[in-house]
């Protein structure tokens, strides 16, 4: 069984991959394993997942609060 990895600690990782790949790509570029325009799509997808995870973690109290309401009202609609 996984244990469940904290959005924080998502955030850290992505963070992680990014300074890895801004180290790296560069590096793919030059000996020819890798062409730039496939190392620039490949670090904005990255940066695409770090600003997803950056929005739910700004925004972590709304959608709590979201899904407490409709699992309320879903309680409510069965008990009735």
């Amino acid at each position: 069984m996984s244990r469940q990895i904290s959005l924080q600690g998502q955030i850290d990782e992505v963070a992680g991959e990014l300074t890895r790949r801004a180290d790296q790509y560069p590096r793919a570029v030059r000996a020819g394993r890798m062409k730039q325009a496939e190392a620039d799509y490949r670090t904005e997808r990255m940066r695409a997942v770090a600003r997803t995870l950056d929005w739910i973690q700004r925004h972590q109290a709304t959608i709590t609060a979201a899904v407490a309401a409709v699992a309320t009202a879903e309680a409510a609609k069965e008990s009735a």
